[in-house]
């Protein structure tokens, strides 16, 4: 075929040349199925071929035209943390929480800061103490060693809140651990039962909600018992995307005194909260 085309331009311009040198354009025609061309002699014994854009057929019955376009958006790196936000009310960043000020790809944004168990009466049983809500402070249980040291609470609530914006979405696990109480309280431990797990869903135009129904939710532990120097699992494993919260009430958070523990004086302990990415997973 390419024979044929060669052989068609050079009869032309040898036509040109006889009529009188003039700059003439001649069609070259191809044979069925090649890509038309067009010759034009420049009047310097050159010519150029230039080949013009295929041409491409229109929607016909059963079979569609497609073309196609482009769309474009940027994301930058976030550098403002997510705030605590109120775990009923998702329209109101919660006050009563400081939040961990963390920022990055997959943060923990906030945990209980403080877990304030109230001023009890020394005994030789074992108790089974409920978190003091702050709310809930009398004269007749007042807040252990001050009211600075209330319980973080909202409305009755403790959460910690998990934000995971990475694009690789890795399986992130979330644990505690209890760093003993002191004196003749080192064996006692926490109990944080029959939390709720929730993701925020809405923004950009949509109300914000709190969705407790999503069947990738993680799944945080019936019973989580802190122990001293143990890590406890929050949550074990997840993928899930966004921000999700783990949520119990004041009322399923106990101090487990052992018997004959229970000493006059003031005790304290630190709770560690570790996010991590599961390796492998």
């Amino acid at each position: 075929m390419m024979k044929m085309n060669m052989k068609l331009s050079a009869m032309a311009l040898l036509s040109a040349l006889v009529l009188g040198g003039t700059t003439t354009a001649t069609a070259v025609f191809a044979a069925e199925g090649d890509t038309p061309t067009e010759t034009t002699g420049t009047g310097d014994g050159t010519d150029t071929t230039t080949t013009p854009a295929a041409t491409k057929n229109g929607a016909t019955d059963g079979t569609p035209a497609k073309e196609t376009g482009n769309a474009y958006v940027t994301f930058t790196k976030s550098t403002k943390p997510t705030g605590p936000i109120d775990p009923k009310d998702p329209d109101k960043p919660d006050d009563n929480n400081p939040g961990t000020g963390e920022v990055g790809d997959l943060t923990l944004d906030a945990i209980p800061n403080n877990l304030n168990f109230g001023t009890q009466e020394a005994t030789a049983a074992a108790q089974t103490i409920e978190l003091l809500a702050k709310e809930d402070a009398t004269t007749d249980r007042p807040n252990s060693q001050g009211d600075d040291k209330a319980t973080t609470d909202t409305n009755h609530e403790i959460y910690t809140q998990v934000t995971d914006m990475a694009a690789a979405k890795p399986t992130w696990k979330l644990s505690a651990t209890l760093n003993g109480f002191n004196g003749s309280l080192k064996d006692a431990s926490i109990t944080l039962a029959n939390a709720r797990s929730q993701v925020l869903t809405g923004g950009n135009g949509t109300a914000l909600a709190w969705d407790t129904t999503n069947a990738d939710l993680p799944v945080v532990g019936k019973s989580i018992t802190l122990t001293s120097g143990t890590p406890a699992d929050i949550v074990a494993s997840s993928k899930m995307a966004g921000t999700t919260q783990q949520v119990w009430s004041t009322k399923e958070v106990h101090l487990n005194v052992p018997a004959g523990a229970s000493a006059e004086g003031d005790y304290n302990a630190t709770i560690d909260w570790t996010l991590a990415i599961v390796p492998g997973a």
